[in-house]
């Protein structure tokens, strides 16, 4: 057991995925599943280095077969004052998103929290995922914490607004939290009152069946119910909470505009402050930063639209903060709520200017050099028309100059550094089954062999995948293995498809290691349908 998980007090050091169990524990919480998956795979490692301190609780720690059967388990765990999370990575929410629609519908009795970990470069998913479009598909309210302390915290708000609203609660997290780490303060563990030691028993005759069974007439009644009222709920606890905060406005200084204000939220958050830093204007420049971006809390985007000229969106990947607050302040100018139109830039800036990339994620470097046009272009000369109030947020331009020269300067570098592609690790038995197959490959290829053994010509195999770690097989020493890739387990199902029309004999890859998981279906209909 590690000692720094039941550490009531003081400071110590975690990783982001250290984090998220710690702060669960100090939440209370009964209940640990989910699945593992880049970026939060070392949660379960985390699990299991302290599972005597769960067993002596009486927490329960499960490793699901798959995501799906995660939320499943939290489902089920909401027919009683018990709260429970689940974690798993970005497209592992694509496949739990079914269950989940069901399960968040049908409500929460202690608390249900979903971890997602988005991999937004990419570096270890085949799927360019955006959590925060699915968690509004199902009706999720979303939180992203920004630092390491906040990811910690947090979990304990994320269970008090999914009480409170009737709701699950998706809990965003990003590669770059869930592998880094630093120094937290720390608080007590809360042991749950209904744990694996101290059971009860569930009374039938209170469940309600119309709330817990999702079904017609009733679900549209229970949309409607979550778009008035549970959704709405969970926004003003995250106000209770101070989820959302207008940062770097003094109080005596709000009846003045700014030139321009930032809004931002999670990861990309901790990128704009640092950038920012670095061209000596933090605590210069308004930021509205948001912890809870499902739903937006429309209070705070009016207060932050009457202080700024302009607002300017950073996020990671597509814009969707950027069009929830345009469309926002639109509604708000229509209906004269507010009484100027505000432009709202992000993917794109004024007269031209590159915005925020699209694609992948964000750093400091990558802010600097697209603000520091802005700056220069929007800030570097005062504008006679205000008033010398209102020109007080000038930038210095010599700053700048030197700050670009530096940024080019390292994008100029060239670092020699030999290149490989990605392989199986070090004793993995996919090195042996491959070279295997390739063997028989050659064998299969080699008209004499089929001529001799076969009594037929050569025969061109075919090879399917699903998700796994053999998708390198499409790269040296094995790149004849891997024509098609697939997903969970459907390597037999992209193989049945095309079967019907070819000659060409196929091989099959199915399974990400527990075929479990949905290698069992692919089977199956392999088998059904010869």
């Amino acid at each position: 057991m590690d000692d720094r998980f039941t550490q009531a007090s003081g400071t110590h050091v975690y990783t982001g995925c250290e984090l998220l169990i710690k702060g669960a524990l100090e939440s209370g919480v009964s209940l640990l599943t989910g699945y593992p998956g880049s970026p939060l795979a070392e949660v379960f490692d985390v699990i299991q280095r302290n599972a005597e301190l769960l067993k002596s609780n009486g927490i329960v720690a499960q490793i699901a077969n798959n995501e799906a059967l995660s939320i499943a388990r939290l489902n089920g765990s909401q027919m009683a004052e018990v709260r429970a999370i689940a974690f798993m990575k970005s497209v592992g929410l694509h496949v739990a998103s079914d269950a989940l629609a069901i399960s968040n519908l049908a409500g929460t009795t202690g608390g249900a929290v979903v971890v997602v970990g988005d991999d937004t470069w990419s570096h270890s998913t085949q799927v360019p995922a955006d959590s925060r479009f699915l968690a509004r598909h199902v009706y999720i309210p979303l939180i992203e914490p920004t630092t390491f302390q906040e990811l910690k915290d947090w979990v304990n708000y994320a269970f008090q607004i999914s009480a409170a609203a009737d709701l699950y609660v998706c809990y965003l997290t990003t590669e770059n939290q869930a592998s880094g780490g630093g120094n937290v303060e720390l608080q007590p563990n809360i042991y749950p009152d209904i744990t694996g030691l101290k059971q009860i028993e569930l009374n039938t005759e209170r469940i309600d069946a119309d709330k817990r069974v999702v079904l017609p007439p009733h679900t549209a009644q229970i949309e409607t119910e979550t778009l008035r009222e549970r959704l709405p709920t969970a926004l003003e606890t995250a106000k209770d909470l101070g989820l959302n905060q207008i940062q770097f406005t003094a109080e005596s200084s709000r009846k003045k505009r700014y030139p321009i204000g930032f809004v931002s939220a999670g990861l990309a958050h901790n990128c704009l402050l640092h950038a920012l830093g670095e061209l000596n204007l933090y605590g210069d420049i308004p930021v509205l930063k948001l912890g809870m971006t499902h739903p937006i809390d429309a209070d705070i985007v009016r207060e932050f639209a009457e202080q700024v000229d302009e607002i300017y969106v950073v996020e990671e990947k597509r814009p969707l903060l950027e069009n929830e607050v345009k469309a926002l302040l639109t509604r708000m100018y229509q209906d004269s709520s507010i009484k100027r139109y505000i432009n709202v830039w992000g993917k794109q800036f004024p007269d031209g200017l590159a915005g925020i990339p699209a694609a992948s994620g964000l750093d400091a470097s990558i802010l600097i050099q697209k603000l520091i046009p802005l700056f220069k272009h929007r800030l570097g000369t005062a504008d006679t028309t205000r008033s010398s109030a209102e020109t007080e947020m000038l930038v210095d331009l010599s700053h700048l100059e030197r700050e670009e020269t530096f940024q080019k300067e390292i994008a100029e570098q060239q670092i020699d550094i030999p290149q490989r592609t990605p392989t199986f690790c070090p004793g993995c038995p996919h090195r042996d089954s491959s070279s295997v197959l390739l063997e028989i490959t050659r064998q299969f290829m080699d008209a004499d062999y089929m001529k001799k053994h076969h009594d037929s010509g050569p025969v061109d195999l075919v090879f399917h995948g699903d998700i796994g770690c053999y998708s390198m097989l499409k790269y040296e020493p094995f790149p004849r293995l891997m024509h098609n890739l697939s997903a969970m387990a459907l390597g037999g199902g992209s193989g049945a498809g095309i079967d019907p029309f070819i000659e060409n004999k196929q091989i099959v890859f199915m399974g990400d290691s527990t075929f479990f998981h949905g290698g069992m279906a692919a089977i199956s209909d392999s088998i059904k349908n010869n």
